[in-house]
């Protein structure tokens, strides 16, 4: 009867140490699971975070690519133009037939200085807005991607690359290139004003209609359309960027 007794104590002590250890051994997989699913948790969350860097980053590089064709663009359009209006003045000194006699002299040398001035400006202004034009150019396709992808998360949405780099590098440039192309514009009309007194210098009528024209032309110009445009040239704060760059927001990975 006690040997029986004795039996059922070890067995039945034995059966408590295993379920025990069994116990021990759930509790440990199922911390060991926890532990897994917080660690994949963690790990998606990263790679989110990384996934909405890189899109941000995408859109923010498309938007510095747009601001920089847009400026290669406008000094393109504008060197081209001054060149033009260089040439012109070039042609219409080559060309114009200053009679032997009755002229004055002070017309012809007032003639000779605004040609001269005319041709100096305008491609002393297309020669900057090609150098600068080389210069966005180059910054685009070398520096351009690096300096995006350096961004902090917080300045991405607020700071602009290339804006921060064209007031460091080519605003001063683009001012005198600007200032030196509308110089350029008034001494063009100021020059088809003063040719018509030597071209045209025996007809007192035709050479009074044309410095009219002409004089009209300087009034649009100065009161009209640069009184009105004159604040796209204006030098921005270093702190604004010039285009805001699109907002992407994602939805985030939920908490548990």
């Amino acid at each position: 009867m006690s040997s029986a007794y004795v039996i059922d104590n070890l067995i039945g002590a034995y059966d408590q140490r295993n379920a025990t250890a069994w116990r021990r051994d759930d509790l440990l997989y199922r911390d060991q699971t926890c532990q897994w699913r917080v660690d994949e948790i963690k790990r998606d969350y990263e790679w989110r975070i990384q996934d909405i860097r890189r899109i941000k980053i995408q859109a923010k590089l498309e938007n510095e690519r747009r601001q920089t064709d847009a400026r290669c663009e406008q000094l393109s359009t504008v060197a081209s133009l001054g060149a033009i209006l260089g040439g012109f003045a070039m042609v219409s000194a080559v060309n114009v037939n200053i009679p032997d006699s009755g002229v004055d002299d002070n017309v012809v040398a007032l003639y000779g200085l605004v040609s001269a001035l005319t041709m100096c400006v305008m491609t002393v202004a297309a020669a900057i807005f090609s150098l600068l034009l080389t210069a966005v150019t180059r910054y685009s396709a070398q520096d351009l991607d690096a300096d995006v992808r350096c961004l902090h998360d917080d300045h991405i949405d607020i700071r602009s690359p290339f804006h921060v780099w064209w007031l460091k590098k080519c605003e001063s440039d683009w001012q005198l290139g600007y200032r030196l192309f509308r110089l350029g514009v008034l001494c063009f009309l100021a020059e088809l004003g003063v040719v018509s007194w030597v071209q045209f210098y025996h007809w007192q009528a035709t050479s009074m209609s044309i410095s009219a024209i002409a004089l009209v032309g300087i009034f649009v110009w100065q009161f009209r359309v640069l009184a009105k445009w004159r604040y796209l040239v204006h030098e921005p704060a270093p702190s604004t960027p010039t285009h805001a760059t699109r907002t992407i927001h994602l939805r985030p990975l939920a908490k548990l």
